[in-house]
């Protein structure tokens, strides 16, 4: 008789809820979880605690992991970055392995003679820094190969920075 009694108060509070719009939900929870579960379904403002306390743990535990990953990821890119700028420069390189030196610099003075065959050349000389700079018309260069052999007897530094210790 208990039996069937506590059968109708099921059916009742079953209907009740039903009345207010609820439904019945089974939930598999881990022991240790289910303390938790109990007091949010308790109170509902104890979620927006569990959720804060969710929030940190994850910063806690996942944040330096996640760091590291974007760290290594950005390394990559970068290194990647840098190696295709390194195949571009090296491409590059080539198209002027014909173009001579940006400046000289003679160890000695070179006799007039030379020095006036530079300047119809188009090269410019910087009295300051003691330097012969390259005409900017490659037009002129083919003919500053053939003058830079004709200045073999005359020691001189073929720069391509103004500064030979320059970086």
């Amino acid at each position: 008789m208990d039996r069937e009694r506590n059968l109708e108060a099921q059916r009742r509070f079953v209907a009740e809820k039903q009345g207010q719009g609820l439904k019945r939900v089974v939930l598999w929870a881990r022991p240790e979880d289910v303390g938790a579960l109990k007091e949010i379904a308790g109170q509902p403002h104890a979620v927006a605690q569990h959720l804060a306390e969710l929030r940190a743990r994850i910063e806690r535990e996942l944040a330096p992991q996640i760091r590291a990953e974007v760290a290594g990821k950005l390394r990559r890119m970068t290194e990647r970055a840098m190696l295709v700028q390194r195949r571009a420069e090296g491409r590059q390189r080539p198209l002027e392995a014909n173009r001579p030196p940006e400046y000289i610099r003679f160890t000695h003075k070179p006799p007039s003679a030379t020095r006036e065959r530079l300047k119809a050349a188009g090269w410019l000389y910087d009295p300051v820094a003691a330097l012969w700079h390259l005409p900017d018309d490659p037009a002129l260069w083919e003919a500053t190969e053939a003058l830079l052999a004709a200045l073999a007897p005359f020691p001189y530094l073929a720069l391509s920075k103004p500064h030979a210790d320059a970086p």
